[in-house]
């Protein structure tokens, strides 16, 4: 088989596959929204007993829609269906967009997060939607892996014409393992404390490398992790 047949069974079997994951969250979406419609006309009648149970239910209905969302967003950048609408923007401006509504929920942990003194006049040339889109996975990961009472830093500096952009955390860190895979499709980290797909970093490594750039990690089990995430500088 040449190289090209090969290729053209990949994009057929990628397009059936995404066919099928349309066909599912189709036939998903009216029950869950059937679900959360009646929590909602539930949530006033019940005794204060039953309120937080209502509560669980609408937590894992709410988690079941944005995986539904996500692997649909992730299909997309897998084949190349997304199209970037970049301009120059201040880096600055984008992490303090990303930073404010991290603060709050930071706080009710009691955990510090971090926005360094950024280069003001530092810009880049990315697509802003999507460039916060990754940027909040990132955030969003070193939050949920911290635990209560820790320490999340966001920085940015220009190193060798790249915008270098870094979230630090002191969690629990990754093994050598989980740094490999950390960024690929359905990959699960600390799975002992009960966290799932890691489609949030996949989304954003997509995004990132649709921008020409890259993302890493490096960490150590016990001693936090740094994810860094690399574009051109405008």
């Amino acid at each position: 088989m040449s190289d090209a047949d090969r290729a053209a069974r990949a994009e057929e079997a990628l397009a059936r596959r995404d066919d099928l994951y349309a066909l599912v969250f189709h036939d998903l979406r009216n029950p869950l929204n059937t679900i959360g419609m009646s929590l909602a006309l539930l949530a006033d009648d019940v005794p204060p007993s039953a309120k937080e149970t209502i509560a669980r239910i609408k937590r894992a209905v709410d988690k079941m829609e944005k995986l539904m969302r996500d692997i649909t967003e992730l299909s997309r950048l897998e084949s190349g269906h997304v199209k970037l609408e970049p301009v120059s923007l201040y880096v600055a401006d984008v992490l303090k967009h990303v930073y404010e509504p991290f603060a709050q929920r930071a706080t009710s942990r009691k955990l510090r997060l971090e926005l360094g003194n950024i280069d003001p006049d530092i810009r880049f040339c990315v697509d802003r939607e999507r460039f916060i889109q990754a940027l909040n996975a990132m955030v969003d990961n070193a939050i949920r892996l911290v635990p209560d009472g820790g320490i999340v830093s966001v920085d940015a500096a220009v190193r060798d014409a790249l915008i270098e952009i870094s979230v630090r955390d002191n969690g629990p860190g990754l093994s050598p393992e989980d740094q490999a895979t950390i960024f690929t499709r359905h990959q699960s980290v600390n799975k002992k404390r009960g966290h799932g797909l890691g489609l949030g970093l996949a989304i954003a490594a997509h995004i990132v490398t649709l921008h020409g750039g890259s993302v890493g990690v490096t960490s150590e089990v016990g001693s936090g992790s740094t994810f860094v995430l690399r574009v051109p500088q405008a």
